[in-house]
């Protein structure tokens, strides 16, 4: 058995799809049922434990590892057009994080500055 350039990419491609269904399995978790929205309940609570202590918004990382590592698996290279939707969920994160400052104010601006939107801050 040898490995060629394929091989490499398609083992790659199912890393990061692997990846992205545990971080977004784990971001459920974290974040229990409700999602945040315009219509939060007057309950909610802000999640910054677990995938939320990583990442600000680790759902939206997930389906960014899916949309990289599925066209490799495929290696099919046309698929990658998908990325494209990454500049999307970049803006709804954005709207997410207005929504979020509105609703918990310096609670959630102390978060901003604690933790990464889309990459862990290692910590010095």
């Amino acid at each position: 058995f040898r490995w060629s350039h394929e091989n490499i990419l398609q083992g790659a491609g199912l890393i990061l799809v692997l990846a992205s269904v545990l971080l977004a399995d784990w971001g459920r978790v974290s974040r229990g049922v409700l999602a945040p929205s315009a219509s939060m309940p007057e309950g909610y609570t802000l999640s910054t434990r677990g995938a939320y202590g990583m990442v600000r918004h680790p759902m939206y990382v997930s389906y960014s590892l899916f949309f990289v590592g599925f066209p490799l698996i495929l290696l099919n290279f046309l698929l990658f057009l998908c990325v494209l939707g990454i500049v999307g969920y970049y803006g709804i994160a954005k709207e997410e994080e207005r929504i979020l400052i509105r609703r918990f104010g310096e609670e959630y601006k102390a978060y901003q500055k604690r933790v990464g939107m889309f990459i862990p801050r290692l910590s010095v």
